[in-house]
């Protein structure tokens, strides 16, 4: 929808990728948002940010705790057999945005 009112594919960064090399693709993003790359969005300070929101307290534990990206680590579980068919109507949506994706293979994206 964004593409076809602007005329252009918005940035579409996949976390994987991120956690591959966030210098890289935080790098991608900067050059696609037409912002200046800075080697601080690489690393932070622990603890709470007055801009979390009121769900940090419940959600954010574990980005409080951080101080920088982790290494990518796949997810092992199964998915719940009542899930699968969701899994199924998701996973369309998300091979499309892969493909539009920013990716390091050569700095540029599908279309």
């Amino acid at each position: 929808m964004l593409r076809e009112r602007s005329g252009r594919v918005p940035p579409v960064l996949d976390a994987r990728d991120i956690l591959e090399n966030p210098r890289c693709m935080l790098g991608l993003l900067c050059g696609a948002l037409q912002v200046e790359f800075s080697e601080s969005m690489l690393s932070w300070p622990p603890g709470r940010r007055s801009t979390d929101g009121v769900w940090a307290k419940h959600w954010y534990e574990a980005v409080e705790k951080s101080t920088g990206f982790q290494p990518y680590q796949p997810k092992l579980e199964a998915v719940a057999p009542e899930h699968l068919p969701l899994l199924a109507e998701c996973r369309a949506y998300y091979e499309r945005l892969y493909e539009l994706r920013l990716h390091s293979d050569a700095g540029r994206r599908g279309n």
